[in-house]
């Protein structure tokens, strides 16, 4: 992967590529919780019938649309054992979104998440991202008894999260999920307007000005 910035030949290609819509980094983490079947359907459209476990890490692309304004999103479905080793720092480099995901029907993918945002927080400055999305997979199906909903939201407050369901099978929330990600990425940046103005012009400078090669 590697992150550079374009160079044009004159002011009119400039504003061309400044009309593009601007692109944002999303990485989508959990442990064997359903990730990949709810971005293929968010992406096709449809619920896939055979999905295998995420080895290594898929890309996906997704224009979203929200307020008038589209955006798109670059979408890194990282498995589970990038946990180990340094894969996280190489992973989440110039990451603008997060998303933890665990499945509702196994108590021990919530573990996981715990973990995860662990992950995130050391290797992310919390500030330059969205609020982080914290996302129970599978909703159409029963949950796990052992999956303390108390626990699960004193896990929500105590870090600051937005928690959300989802389903591939149905569709629920699933374009939803990156319509909520974008819109608190959005409203990040309108606090750091307010904040800084320097910081905040570079942020969106950053949005319109980054190509991601894969």
């Amino acid at each position: 992967m590697r992150t550079k910035l374009r160079l044009f030949d004159t002011e009119i290609e400039l504003k061309e590529f400044r009309l593009q819509p601007p692109s944002l980094k999303v990485i989508f983490v959990g442990d064997g919780c359903g990730k990949s079947s709810l971005l293929k359907t968010l992406t096709s459209g449809k619920y896939p019938s055979n999905v295998k476990a995420t080895i290594g890490t898929d890309f996906y692309h997704q224009l979203i649309e929200l307020n008038d304004s589209k955006i798109n999103l670059h979408i890194w479905d990282i498995p589970g054992v990038a946990r180990y080793g340094n894969f996280c720092r190489v992973y989440f480099k110039e990451t603008d979104i997060a998303i933890i995901g665990f499945d509702l029907t196994r108590k021990a993918t919530f573990d996981s998440a715990i973990q995860w945002l662990e992950e995130i927080n050391q290797h992310l400055d919390r500030n330059n991202l969205g609020k982080i999305i914290l996302v129970g997979l599978k909703s159409d199906a029963a949950p796990d008894p052992e999956l303390d909903v108390e626990e699960l939201n004193h896990f929500v407050q105590d870090h600051n999260l937005c928690y959300m369901t989802a389903s591939a099978k149905t569709g629920k929330n699933v374009e939803e999920l990156f319509q909520q990600a974008v819109t608190l990425k959005m409203e990040s940046l309108s606090l750091k307007e307010e904040t800084s103005a320097d910081d905040y012009q570079a942020d969106v400078d950053a949005l319109f000005y980054r190509v991601v090669h894969y």
